[in-house]
């Protein structure tokens, strides 16, 4: 039998969000660091994508052989979705069959929505959406930043 409400939230998110919560966690898995080779099987736009998840990923704890075949996927879906736009581009959304000169909207176009929507959840796993960046916290801000009383519950940052 499954368990009710949601998952709970990863505890490096949660100490991303500066939230109490993270320090209480015991036994939780934590993958190991090691090098992360890009496939070699990506296309130019995932090898591209691959390059540039790096430095978003790594600050998190993302970047670890754990998650490779995720980010992988999420590289692969990326350069799906590339591939179906510019066949779109070039081809048009409405095709015409060269025997009936019925018309007919491009395969792409649902190919392209498939990627998206893999894009977007590959994104939203890793706390790349807006709604999961939203109650991120930078390290680099809070150096040397004393929060006391309630103002320590909040995220106030900037409403000064």
């Amino acid at each position: 039998m499954s368990k009710r409400g949601p998952k709970p939230t990863p505890t490096n998110i949660l100490d991303a969000r500066g939230s109490w919560r993270a320090k209480g966690r015991k036994g939780e898995p934590v993958p190991s660091a090691g090098k992360m080779t890009q496939p070699p099987w990506l296309g130019t736009d995932g090898k591209r994508m691959w390059r540039e998840l790096k430095p978003l990923l790594q600050p998190h704890g993302w970047w670890k052989p754990h998650y490779h075949t995720r980010i992988a996927m999420l590289c692969d879906s990326w350069q799906g979705y590339m591939d179906a736009r510019r066949e779109i581009a070039d081809h048009g959304a409405v095709l015409v069959n060269g025997q009936t000169a019925s018309r007919y909207s491009n395969p792409a176009i649902r190919h392209k929505a498939t990627h998206w929507k893999e894009v977007k959840d590959g994104c939203a796993a890793f706390g790349m959406s807006p709604a999961e960046m939203v109650g991120m916290v930078d390290e680099s801000d809070k150096a040397g930043e004393v929060v006391e009383g309630k103002a320590r519950f909040f995220n106030t940052k900037g409403d000064k």
